[in-house]
């Protein structure tokens, strides 16, 4: 839903990937896009397939994860990752 968004906005700067021109702005927003990608995925329960995943084995394991309390606890779940 991102890319064309992203595709548009660095076609209208004159940034196209085919013609030379792709390190305008078209590689920075693809950048941006990207990295934004991976943060709001890691921070909404439904934003990525293995949250729900994770949330379920929390419940195996008598741990509660709901809306309110998934992003603090995968805040903390980030602090111990490499």
């Amino acid at each position: 839903m991102v890319f064309p968004l992203v595709r548009a906005s660095a076609k209208a700067f004159g940034s196209e990937p085919d013609d030379g021109t792709a390190h305008k702005i078209g590689a920075f927003l693809i950048q941006a896009a990207f990295q934004g990608n991976v943060v709001t995925s890691a921070m909404f329960l439904t934003a990525m397939a293995a949250n729900p995943l994770a949330a379920k084995l929390a419940g195996e394991m008598h741990i509660s994860l709901s809306w309110v309390y998934f992003p603090p606890a995968d805040r903390i779940v980030e602090c111990f990752s490499p």
